[in-house]
């Protein structure tokens, strides 16, 4: 039996534009001045953390923190420490330039997720950055409830190439508290189930995120269902997945 062929095109990103380099657009630091294979470290721009504000004792938070890491790609993320307070952490992302000269102009996203351990009551979760610092305000109590995410399938009317039919979809989820981590997918088809395969990368869409994949069938393809679920950061899981039935052809 011949199975439909699903390639997933996923997007991702974050402020990814062009940037001159000039009198208005210095380099951060002192990083031009280092000398060839020296590492020295700075911060990278935090433009935003985003995270669950409740969580359970025994949960560990998993923080996101976005921004960029430079503004070509002469910079790369070095690592993130994170510092205890006395009522909460603190994040800090530590860039480096990298040796050379011919490097991309333009701005480097910084799109990473620490877990972070948080004793319990009412903590304070710092990002600090080129800027100065952001900061969000987490509660640790037991009995804590989350509403999952939530996912909406949409489709496009299917398109005839030659004897395949193909059909576009998109898949928009959104948390209430938190963020997406992934989009999964899988086919459920009479040969069997296919296991939870996840995109690759998200796009953001205002407060959801959207994955993108492409169905191609050939003719005489079985019928079949697309299942799409996505996760937070906590690793809560919508339920039950978005589904679309595809009849055989």
């Amino acid at each position: 039996m011949r199975r439909a062929a699903i390639a997933l095109l996923a997007m991702w990103s974050v402020g990814c534009t062009p940037r001159q380099e000039g009198a208005g657009n210095p380099p951060p630091g002192k990083q031009t001045n280092a000398p060839p294979g020296d590492a020295v470290t700075e911060l990278a721009d935090i433009e935003r953390i985003v995270c669950a504000h409740r969580i359970a004792p025994e949960e560990t938070l998993a923080v996101r923190l976005l921004g960029t890491v430079g503004p070509d790609g002469s910079w790369a993320l070095d690592r993130v420490t994170v510092e205890s307070t006395p009522d909460g952490v603190v994040l800090i992302p530590r860039v480096r330039r990298v040796p050379g000269d011919n490097f991309i102009q333009m701005l480097i996203p910084l799109d990473r997720i620490e877990a972070v351990k948080l004793p319990a009551g009412t903590q304070h979760v710092r990002a600090r950055g080129r800027g100065g610092e952001l900061e969000e305000i987490v509660r640790v109590e037991p009995g804590v409830l989350r509403a999952p995410p939530e996912v909406v399938l949409r489709s496009s009317p299917a398109v005839q190439q030659g004897d395949q039919e193909i059909l576009s979809v998109s898949a928009v989820a959104r948390v209430a508290d938190g963020f997406v981590a992934r989009i999964e997918m899988r086919q459920v088809a009479p040969g069997g189930v296919d296991p939870w395969s996840a995109s690759q990368s998200l796009q953001a869409e205002g407060d959801s995120v959207v994955a993108w994949f492409t169905v191609r069938r050939p003719a005489g393809d079985a019928q079949r269902r697309i299942d799409v679920r996505a996760v937070d950061g906590q690793g809560e899981i919508s339920a039950p997945p978005a589904s679309l039935a595809l009849p055989a052809r």
